[in-house]
């Protein structure tokens, strides 16, 4: 009691959903982006029918306004309000999974890969961009003739979509449900925030891992892994064998990195490109 007296506690404040009409408001902000005033007009109907199945709630709100920005046929429209996807349990889930099925194809594996960072890390956006030029994600078009640029139109679509969410100037995150909704379609293909046990139990299909706060002295017997991002390792570790691996990044300022490890590496990029990212580190 003396340490709740001291800290000053208070009640717990419950949030409640939007009010009809500010749900209404939310959703045109996002859905009407850019739209004109008569456009706006011919989909008031069914903006006000969609909103009203959202229940009230920002992202569910955020995410279905912003997949239909772009949508001008009414018979999109139709299709969202009566899909059966609908849950009035899960109204989140619900919104999120009819969004992700009306993606782009081009864009369902650039944001399935953003859930290789675990919950509530951060990512920059010049190095997802520049991952997903590593694993070949990104097409030249006849409009844009540099990966980056089309890179970047891809994770912009995918911010407007309300599937990235900015946390500050070129560094974002996912929002706790979507990256449920992330790992939950990559089937064990992500796996992210492993420890050191759960290293001895990646299933045979993992092709991207993101390793955190262990100290990692060996290497998984994975052959067909892509993406290996660890936080901490020794020196003793080799990864001539890793023959599908496309993108390396580790932090260790205190790595002391030995010749037989530079070897491994310099292996691997004679066989294809191979992107590494790394802090400062000291031969030994």
């Amino acid at each position: 009691m003396t340490v709740a007296h001291i800290m000053q506690m208070v009640y717990p404040l419950q949030l409640e959903c939007l009010h009809e009409e500010n749900s209404w408001l939310l959703f045109q902000s996002y859905a009407f982006h850019g739209w004109k005033h008569d456009q706006q007009l011919d989909f008031e109907q069914l903006r006000r029918r969609i909103a009203k199945k959202c229940d009230g709630l920002p992202l569910a709100l955020k995410v279905i306004g912003g997949f239909l920005r772009n949508e001008f046929k009414e018979q999109t429209w139709k299709d969202v309000l009566n899909n059966n996807l609908w849950d009035p349990k899960e109204i989140i889930l619900s919104t999120l999974r009819i969004s992700y099925n009306h993606l782009p194809s081009y864009l369902k594996p650039c944001f399935l890969y953003a859930s290789l960072f675990p919950k509530d890390c951060y990512f920059e956006k010049p190095e997802l961009i520049r991952m997903w030029i590593d694993q070949g994600y990104i097409q030249l078009t006849e409009r844009k003739s540099l990966l980056e640029d089309i890179s970047l139109e891809y994770f912009e679509d995918l911010v407007r979509r309300s599937l990235f969410q900015l946390f500050k100037y070129d560094i974002f995150v996912l929002h706790d449900m979507v990256h449920d909704l992330a790992q939950s379609i990559t089937r064990n293909e992500i796996c992210s925030s492993l420890d050191f046990y759960e290293l001895k139990n990646i299933p045979k299909n993992a092709k991207h891992i993101f390793i955190t706060d262990v100290m990692v002295d060996h290497i998984l017997p994975l052959g067909n892994i892509r993406t290996l991002y660890i936080h901490r390792l020794y020196s003793k570790i080799s990864f001539s064998h890793l023959g599908c691996l496309r993108v390396l990044r580790f932090h260790n300022p205190d790595f002391e990195c030995s010749y037989e490890f530079i070897d491994s590496i310099g292996y691997l990029q004679q066989l294809f490109y191979l992107s590494i990212y790394a802090s400062v580190i000291h031969m030994t």
